[in-house]
């Protein structure tokens, strides 16, 4: 995982403090929604397009890093944690492959 830019935990830190937690998980939770739903216009050919799609993407991933900061969480746990899910989802995939 990427270090997370010492600016960006200051600029994170800044709305945590401004709007308190549970604002910004609620916010966190309304990022996700967009994304969704443009991912889902997208699979449906009514996409407003790959920027807006980004735009959505780069959302998700600011409050993803917010959320990071706030409950504390490092770098490279969520690399171990990522690691460890990629490996299992390369598992499942060659067990599904050896059953078809």
């Amino acid at each position: 995982m990427n270090e997370i830019p010492e600016t960006d935990v200051k600029l994170y830190k800044e709305a945590l403090d401004k709007w308190g937690i549970l604002f910004q998980i609620v916010m966190f939770g309304e990022e996700f929604g967009e994304l969704f739903k443009e991912i889902s216009k997208t699979a449906r050919g009514k996409s407003k397009g790959h920027t807006a799609l980004a735009e959505e993407f780069a959302d998700v991933y600011i409050m993803l890093e917010q959320m990071q900061v706030a409950f504390n969480i490092d770098n490279k746990l969520i690399g171990n944690m990522k690691a460890m899910k990629l490996g299992r989802l390369k598992e499942i995939l060659k067990a599904v492959e050896e059953k078809e």
